[in-house]
């Protein structure tokens, strides 16, 4: 959770208590966070621009070239801790000169015209955002002025257009969930231009991009908390009986509580809520954040043997992943029971007083005999 809870804490901390103490169980170490890569997406995107000789270049901005949705990360596998979006693309592009037969005026020497094209590219996902730089194409187009002409397609070699960009912390919370989230690819500025007027028909320039490739994303976690009683596995229950004691005597018990060890996110104890018989124990139990993986924080409980009587108290421990990670992969409501019992049955005493016996007739003669010989012995004196 965000912050450890405060709830209302119905063990009584006795004034000397010492606390918890904090164990690492031996031999266990804990590595960093688990990666899982979710599986490719292949696109394949081109866009068109076309310009015709005079009045500049024709541009667009902001020309889609198509959206991906790439699967979130499930919050059942863990705390998600990271992310980051893979590209691993090419731009190809190519330029197609050609002119329309116009008309037999003039003289029909072999003339060229030329036109060039370019492009940028721009990835955006959740808190990612990246523009890739300008490539630009030309080509050229070679015949008789009278006639008309046609290129064919200039191609460039592709340009390589990769990226492993890290999404921010703040943004973890849309890479969560069982849908998907959306990535998306434009070309920001875009332009194709015919550049000379060499044939007596009409003059275009044909500018093609197209971005291919695959995309995916890279998911870095932990597993969630898991609270136990014990660090050999999951107890999420524990019964304490404290046994049968006499008044103002003493009856404790020491127990401890788990983080279980692995590859997972630290603890928090958010709140204690007991029932029952709740003022006739007391405890150093209390709450708590960041109980690492493979840890353990050591607590007592007692019982008042003020009065006589049998007691019980339940107490309902709610725990959560700490506070790391995407807040909405974290678990928040994993709960324990931890029940209390004992019993004060009399004073101790009670039970070294020596048991009355009714005497003899012989006896209660020697008796009196002793009584009368001290209450003279007594007078003598006076």
């Amino acid at each position: 959770m965000n912050s450890v809870r405060s709830s209302p804490l119905r063990l009584r901390v006795a004034a000397l208590s010492v606390g918890s103490v904090a164990l690492v169980i031996p031999g266990l170490t804990c590595a960093g966070p688990i990666q899982s890569t979710v599986e490719s997406v292949i696109f394949s995107n081109s866009a068109t621009l076309t310009d015709s000789e005079g009045g500049g270049a024709n541009s667009s901005a902001n020309t889609s070239l198509g959206t991906s949705a790439m699967p979130k990360f499930d919050s059942n596998t863990g705390v998600l801790t990271g992310a980051t979006i893979n590209l691993n693309s090419t731009r190809s592009q190519w330029v197609s000169v050609t002119s329309t037969d116009g008309p037999n005026n003039g003289t029909d020497p072999s003339v060229t015209t030329t036109g060039t094209g370019s492009s940028t590219a721009r990835l955006q996902a959740p808190g990612v955002d990246n523009t890739f730089s300008s490539i630009t194409a030309s080509g050229s187009c070679t015949g008789t002025r009278l006639g008309a002409c046609n290129s064919g397609a200039t191609t460039t070699a592709p340009s390589p257009t990769s990226l492993n960009a890290a999404v921010p912390d703040a943004n973890l919370i849309d890479y969560v969930g069982s849908g998907s989230f959306a990535v998306t690819r434009t070309t920001p500025s875009m332009s194709a231009e015919q550049l000379l007027n060499k044939f007596t028909g009409v003059e275009s320039t044909q500018y093609t991009l197209d971005w291919s490739g695959d995309l995916s994303a890279t998911y870095d976690y932990l597993l969630h908390a898991a609270p136990s009683f014990t660090g050999s596995g999951t107890s999420l229950m524990l019964t304490l009986d404290l046994g049968n004691v006499f008044l103002n005597d003493v009856a404790s018990s020491n127990f401890n509580l788990f983080n279980l060890v692995g590859n997972r996110v630290g603890l928090d104890l958010d709140s204690i809520l007991g029932s029952g018989d709740t003022s006739k124990f007391m405890s150093n139990l209390a709450p708590f954040a960041d109980l690492g993986a493979g840890e353990s924080n050591s607590y007592w409980v007692s019982l008042v043997t003020t009065d006589m009587g049998t007691f019980s108290a339940n107490y309902a421990l709610t725990f959560s992943d700490a506070d790391v990670g995407a807040a909405s992969s974290r678990w928040d409501n994993l709960q324990m029971t931890l029940n209390v019992t004992g019993s004060i049955t009399g004073s101790i005493i009670d039970a070294f007083a020596p048991t009355a016996s009714i005497p003899e007739p012989t006896t209660l003669a020697l008796l009196g005999l002793g009584l009368a010989g001290i209450s003279v012995s007594r007078r003598r004196r006076q």
